[in-house]
């Protein structure tokens, strides 16, 4: 599970689940629930849904869903960090008009995994 220091309620628990699958998706990891050879381990430390672009009155087109996270990718056989990144930010923006929320907050989490994903495959 990762770790929420925001205030968004219930957002930890729904990127575990996305970035989880994501892993399982791209199955160049597998991911166990028990005696890894390393662990991911996500703070999420910055959430907002802000205004992103307005048209000419002046009404918002589109919002940004910002996700700031901080991970640590450790080697749990030899006891070592692999990675660390303090300071993640990813990006989700949708349309007012035909879109919530809920797909920035999914484009945001689906770029953090993207992100997760190159850094682990890489330093692994």
């Amino acid at each position: 599970m990762f770790d929420n220091k925001t205030m968004e309620p219930g957002i930890a628990e729904e990127m575990t689940r996305t970035i989880t699958q994501e892993y399982i998706t791209n199955n160049r990891l597998r991911v166990v629930e028990k005696d890894a050879n390393a662990t991911l381990l996500v703070t999420i430390i910055g959430y907002a849904n802000d205004p992103f672009s307005y048209d000419a009155p002046g009404t918002v087109r589109e919002y940004r869903v910002t996700i700031r996270a901080s991970a640590l990718f450790r080697d749990e056989k030899k006891g070592k960090d692999i990675w660390k990144e303090d300071n993640i930010i990813c990006y989700g923006t949708y349309a007012a008009s035909t879109e919530n929320q809920d797909t920035g907050k999914r484009k945001a989490m689906k770029s953090l995994a993207d992100i997760l994903i190159e850094n682990t495959i890489s330093g692994w």
